[in-house]
């Protein structure tokens, strides 16, 4: 027992170990988020009148797992201290992919929300089926907009 915990004691000193624990525990985390918070989220929107909930929630799984997962690259990439050059363009390349899967989830949750909302024409007086394509395509301007701009800053 001795041996192990010695053994336990030298791994931790190794920082690509620690880097990798950090990466693999970001993976389970990101499973667990999905699992939870989604099947909350989802049981929550199964007491709606709508399937509007249901479909936006289902848009967030892969966002929200990658995200996690990007968090733990993030600290990881922090915890091997590779050098300044490199640890900043690793994590501006982290930022971009974060930036392009967010930007694509945009795209898809506004183009589900102004249909969801445009099936509610008896609530919804300001959205009518002939505006749903401008607002589509002005949304996704403003969308695209943040993100080259998000993109320029990082």
């Amino acid at each position: 027992m001795d041996e192990l915990s010695a053994f336990a004691r030298e791994i931790q000193d190794v920082t690509w170990v620690r880097a990798t624990v950090v990466v693999l525990i970001s993976l389970l985390l990101a499973k667990i988020v999905d699992l939870v918070i989604c099947r909350l989220l989802l049981r929550l929107a199964a007491r709606s009148n709508t399937d509007l909930d249901d479909r936006l929630i289902q848009l967030l799984h892969r966002p929200l797992f990658i995200s996690v997962v990007l968090v733990g690259l993030h600290v990881a990439i922090k915890i091997l201290e590779l050098g300044e050059g490199v640890e900043r363009v690793l994590i501006a390349s982290i930022g971009t992919v974060a930036i392009f899967v967010w930007t694509g989830a945009g795209f898809r949750l506004t183009s589900t929300l102004l249909s969801g909302l445009s099936r509610l024409a008896d609530r919804v007086t300001w959205l009518e089926a002939r505006s749903l394509p401008l607002f589509d395509n002005l949304s996704k301007i403003v969308i695209f907009g943040l993100a080259v701009y998000w993109l320029l800053v990082t």
